[in-house]
């Protein structure tokens, strides 16, 4: 089959892609695998929710971890995503209960609900402000450094260490450098709960044991740069993402209000489905194969796209629409398989609670410079502003 070629389409330097889920749409219509490129490299874009379900399903070719080594190993260490086999079934074994579905929401419940009403407190009587700068930005990053237990005076900023290290390979210096504060800040706790356990996740990777096989320091260092690095980004622009949709789409922000016990789940879930925050994941393909039909060369890069999966036609009536009535199939936000994100259950946590205690404590919420507002952004995505007024 033919693979239709769009060498004009770079989603790592093609700039702000407003216009983005119509391009990928466009894309869709010629199939399910596009040619575009990805930092001016040839690469294949997988269009459709099949084919991108399938790929996540398939680590043997197109493998997780050849992508990850090359992209984050160097600044993040050996994360999950970098590894395979029985060594990947090993860490995640270890990985703490927090992290599990049913046990996540008691967890983290009480400190998501006070670092959220901390931060409405320091901004409530000004009657309005710019929620990403207010509380979008700093939420997901106090939740993380209490999770973990990691003392409120540490004088390194470890948020924004995480987005240093986001910058490898474009600023090598600054990501290694990153990388060494964390190991700075973590080394002294880690040797310290080891022996003196609190009830913080430090402590609970620190301690965690599987008939006598345990995580090594480095190992407990590259799983908190990871969850910093990917659970303060992704947060902070989902929860600017759910805000914009429900304020610009004001019949869906009443049926909220209206049943925030049922409704803050499903207005969450709806926004990661309708604009994802990573609209695209990249992977190599180490061997020649074929694809849907399409001829994919050993050493290809290929892009699952995950935005284009969550928007299948095929599979989700009217997909441009936000309707937080939808009951969706599987969304491809997370992933799928054996690589599905660890993070997943916190991130829901961290939105439905943050969404929940801003339209608790503003009533009458409405959006500013509506124009002027919008979601930015190729692969990474979300509103860079959210001006708002309330009661």
């Amino acid at each position: 089959m033919t693979t239709n070629v769009h060498d004009d389409i770079d989603f790592a330097l093609g700039g702000d892609m407003a216009d983005l889920h119509r391009v990928i749409h466009r894309l869709r219509d010629d199939g399910p695998v596009a040619r575009v490129r990805y930092f001016g490299e040839p690469a294949l874009l997988f269009t459709t929710y099949q084919a991108v379900d399938a790929a996540y399903r398939d680590d043997d070719l197109f493998p997780a971890a050849a992508a990850f080594a090359e992209m984050t190993e160097p600044s993040m260490g050996r994360t999950l995503q970098c590894m395979q086999g029985d060594e990947h079934k090993r860490n995640r074994k270890l990985v703490p209960p927090a992290f599990r579905a049913r046990i996540m929401p008691g967890y983290v419940r009480p400190i998501l609900q006070e670092v959220a009403h901390e931060l409405i407190d320091e901004f409530v009587a000004a009657g309005e402000a710019d929620l990403v700068g207010v509380f979008n930005g700093r939420f997901p990053g106090i939740v993380i450094t209490r999770l973990l237990g990691i003392p409120d005076d540490n004088d390194i900023d470890l948020q924004h260490c995480a987005h240093r290290l986001l910058c490898y390979p474009n600023d090598l210096a600054g990501a290694l450098g990153a990388k060494a504060e964390f190991t700075h800040v973590l080394g002294p706790l880690v040797t310290q709960r080891r022996v003196e356990p609190r009830h913080d996740l430090i402590s609970t990777l620190a301690t965690t044991n599987d008939d006598g096989d345990g995580l090594t320091e480095e190992e407990i260092f590259t799983f908190v740069r990871l969850l910093f690095a990917a659970g303060t980004d992704t947060t902070f622009h989902g929860l600017g993402t759910v805000l914009y949709a429900l304020l610009t789409h004001p019949e869906q922000l009443d049926r909220v209000r209206a049943d925030p016990q049922v409704e803050l789940r499903w207005a969450v879930e709806e926004s990661l489905r309708w604009d994802p925050v990573v609209s695209m994941e990249p992977r190599r393909a180490p061997a020649a194969t074929e694809w849907f039909g399409h001829p994919i060369d050993a050493g290809a890069r290929v892009l699952f796209g995950i935005a284009a999966a969550n928007r299948d036609p095929s599979v989700f009536a009217a997909p441009d629409d936000f309707d937080i009535g939808r009951r969706p199939e599987p969304i491809m936000t997370f992933g799928i398989g054996p690589h599905f994100c660890l993070g997943a259950h916190l991130a829901r946590a961290e939105m439905i609670t943050a969404l929940g205690a801003l339209l608790e404590r503003l009533s009458d919420l409405t959006l500013l410079d509506r124009d002027a507002t919008r979601i930015h952004g190729t692969v990474l995505r979300g509103p860079r502003q959210l001006k708002v007024r309330w009661a």
